[in-house]
């Protein structure tokens, strides 16, 4: 018999009281014989005997209470080397955690390889009548395979041995729930009394999931072996974001970048951007230790017009694949260092404006502002065209980016499904309600097939306030949104104070409420529909209606609206790896595209995604393993569709996950930790052997710690019951002592 851990039989030292007390109430007597009692002699001797041998038995048995506690702590097991029951019939899941945290380098070696070396050993300890099975985190066991079979036990330990010499480490975070999923379903096809399931993780908090694990059919047990920390000392891009997301000749755009540095001292590295693979700024940086910084990078597009390869020949969309990194020669994970946002380079925006509300003097009409706002700044490429409602080109909205609806009570019902049909390939579209608005048309006739209800929000009744009240102010401004978030400082409250005595109320219903007037009306709504969006304003751009037109904020907030629906879709920085790309082709296209080409050339088939608000052709997650842009060619031809992949941002910190959290979680994997070695890229010795221990055991075998428990209760159990018996029958404590008959005897 052998003990996973035998330095806990030192309690067994405890026996030592009952013996201790025992001998200390022995009570020494010099005994007379006298002529009274002689006839009792023999009798009360033999009563003397028997209860001095049933007091050292109860002696004993406490003893061996003792010595069961030690023993149960210890946790007894036979080895199979020593003749188990369990020897040749194991069944050992090895599970590797895989995922890109694992790559970081400690010292001269990485949690991965360390734990390729201890998986190795492992399977080379292995019973040669035992089986095993091989399992990773990411599902993956070729390097030249994203999807494998389903794995299943083997006799073979050479071939495990094999696969796992071949293994790399992903460039994302892993599924650990699907992998446990499967090391549940493996053990409970096996008719097993000796199975073990045993994760070679860094133990990082991201990687772990945050609920109940997938629980097996019996109880398990578990040995989680951390063969490093999450990487520390490590820098990395935590977010960037193009601001506006449209970049046009002329005029600049910035690029907000987050750094982190979770190391313990300060950290000194280059800050790097690029614009479809061309250097544009780069600048030296410090990051303190355990900070975050918050870097802006300008980009002057004046020197991107000469690129041919970031405007098309014919001026219409093209991406504009931009990279921020950070470049570091002692970073222990520099896959991290790097950070990809997928922006759209326009150059000329063409803006349609529709006049639901036509008058024959420019002045009064409502598009001379919205017109005079996007005309004011100097040398912006913007192409404007304006129209009546009557005369409104429905047919050919696919030539404009972005479509300005100003006061129409109701349109044309195929008009309707153009625009919707505008919206969802990526086009944008702003909506001025105004005098005369037919509410029931909006709220249930301004309706795509797929989409449902355009607007973002139910119109309910117009607001006219007289003269004499007291204006409503914009209140509750959504500042982290694109369109708001450059502005600062006295441009926020020069926003803010903005009055409107003319508006129409609405309730949110599949929409954003950007800003909001007294009492939580909503102002400025939005909608994400396909690959486009539309912003509902709840006032004309009129001095009749607000003073907005009049200030300076108008042409900004104009600008950054047009600007933020011509990008035609969310930023693409919001995928990670893991994560499903839609390529969502734009209107007017011959077909979508059907192959997607990955960041290392790879070419992938797409499939048909939902209909709806999701159209678009598919890539899995599944296959998305690497950070980069994913680029999708039209059959027609025209500019890619492009997708930025990032890694998880949780592949990246320090934070390790914590093991009473993990074991309330693993509920019938009965949960162990080993820790690693730190000094050698190999396992220690105590961790070797303990790994060997419990190899050895089994179920079968770790059921002698039961075994032991039991043995204890019941000791537990019969001790006071005997003990009982014992003071019951013994004289010495029931009964008082005669008085001496006579003055020979001796105490």
């Amino acid at each position: 018999m052998n003990f996973l851990a035998p330095g806990l039989l030192a309690f067994g030292l405890v026996m030592l009281v009952p013996l201790t007390l025992h001998l200390y109430h022995q009570r020494k007597r010099t005994v007379v014989r006298f002529s009274t009692n002689r006839f009792f002699t023999d009798a009360v001797s033999q009563s003397q005997r028997r209860m001095q041998l049933q007091r050292w038995l109860l002696m004993l048995l406490r003893m061996l209470v003792c010595l069961l506690l030690a023993a149960a702590v210890a946790r007894p097991y036979l080895s199979a080397r020593d003749g188990s029951a369990s020897a040749g019939r194991r069944e050992v899941v090895l599970l590797i955690d895989d995922s890109l945290s694992m790559s970081a380098a400690h010292g001269d070696h990485s949690a991965f390889e360390s734990a390729r070396a201890t998986a190795e050993a492992i399977l080379e300890s292995l019973h040669a009548k035992d089986r095993a099975a091989l399992l990773t985190v990411s599902g993956r066991l070729r390097r030249d395979s994203a999807i494998e079979p389903p794995p299943t036990f083997t006799h073979d330990k050479r071939a495990l041995i094999d696969k796992v010499r071949t293994l790399t480490t992903i460039n994302a975070a892993g599924d650990s729930y699907a992998a446990l999923k499967s090391a549940a379903a493996l053990f409970a096809d096996t008719q097993t009394r000796a199975p073990l399931l045993i994760i070679l993780t860094d133990r990082q908090r991201g990687q772990w999931p945050e609920y109940r694990w997938p629980q097996p059919a019996a109880p398990t047990p578990v040995v989680m072996v951390q063969t490093a920390g999450p990487p520390e000392d490590n820098l990395w891009v935590h977010d960037a974001r193009l601001s506006p997301p449209v970049l046009m000749p002329g005029k600049s755009a910035t690029i907000e970048v987050m750094l982190r540095n979770s190391g313990t001292h300060a950290r000194r590295a280059q800050l790097i951007a690029r614009v479809n693979e061309r250097t544009i700024a780069a600048r030296t940086i410090v990051l303190e230790a355990y900070g975050r910084r918050r870097e802006q990078i300008t980009l002057d597009t004046a020197t991107l017009d000469e690129d041919a390869a970031l405007l098309t020949p014919d001026g219409s969309a093209a991406p504009a694949r931009i990279e921020v990194f950070l470049q570091a020669g002692d970073d222990p994970l520099p896959q991290d260092n790097s950070f990809y946002v997928s922006g759209t380079a326009l150059a000329r925006l063409s803006v349609l404006i529709i006049d639901g509300q036509y008058r024959r003097e420019t002045t009064a009409r409502s598009s001379f502002y919205v017109a005079s706002a996007l005309r004011s700044l100097p040398d912006a490429p913007v192409e404007i065209e304006q129209a009546a409602l009557p005369q409104a080109p429905w047919s050919s909205l696919a030539d404009y980016r972005v479509v300005i609806l100003l006061g129409a009570a109701e349109i044309p019902e195929h008009a309707v499904q153009k625009i919707a049909a505008f919206i969802r390939s990526g086009g944008g579209v702003i909506i001025f309600t105004g005098d005369g608005l037919n509410r029931d048309f909006y709220n249930n006739g301004f309706t795509d097939q797929d989409s449902g209800p355009l607007l973002p929000a139910t119109i309910t009744e117009q607001i006219n306030l007289l003269p004499e009240a007291d204006p409503m102010r914009m209140r509750r401004i959504a500042w982290e949104h694109e369109i708001f978030r450059r502005y600062e400082g006295d441009l926020r409250a020069a926003l803010a104070d903005i009055t409107v005595r003319r508006a129409w109320g609405s309730v949110m219903r599949d929409g954003w409420a950007l800003a909001e007037l007294d009492g939580g009306i909503p102002f400025i709504a939005e909608r994400r529909i396909g690959g486009g969006g539309l912003l509902m304003i709840a006032a004309m751009p009129e001095p009749a209606w607000t003073e907005l037109p009049l200030r300076r904020n108008f042409v900004g907030l104009i600008h950054r609206c047009v600007a933020y629906l011509a990008v035609g879709r969310e930023p693409a920085q919001a995928y990670q790896t893991g994560q499903d790309l839609r390529f969502v082709p734009p209107h007017g296209s011959i077909a979508p595209p059907t192959h997607a080409t990955g960041p290392d050339g790879e070419e992938f088939y797409l499939t048909a995604g939902v209909g709806g608000a999701e159209a678009g052709m598919l890539l899995p997650g599944e296959r998305v393993k690497l950070p980069g842009f994913y680029t999708a060619q039209l059959p027609g031809g025209g500019p890619p569709l492009v997708a930025a992949v990032n890694i998880s941002r949780q592949e990246s910190t320090a934070e390790t996950a914590d093991f009473e959290v993990l074991k309330e979680r693993a509920g019938e994997w009965e949960l162990n930790l080993l820790d690693y070695s730190e000094t050698s890229g190999q396992p220690d010795v105590d961790m070797t052997q303990r790994l060997n221990n419990i190899l050895a055991a089994g179920r079968a075998n770790l059921g002698l710690w039961n075994i032991m428990l039991w043995l204890l209760l019941i000791g537990l159990a019969v001790e006071p019951v005997f003990a009982n018996i014992i003071s019951g029958s013994d004289p010495q404590i029931n009964e008082k002592p005669p008085a001496p008959e006579t003055e020979d005897r001796k105490e």
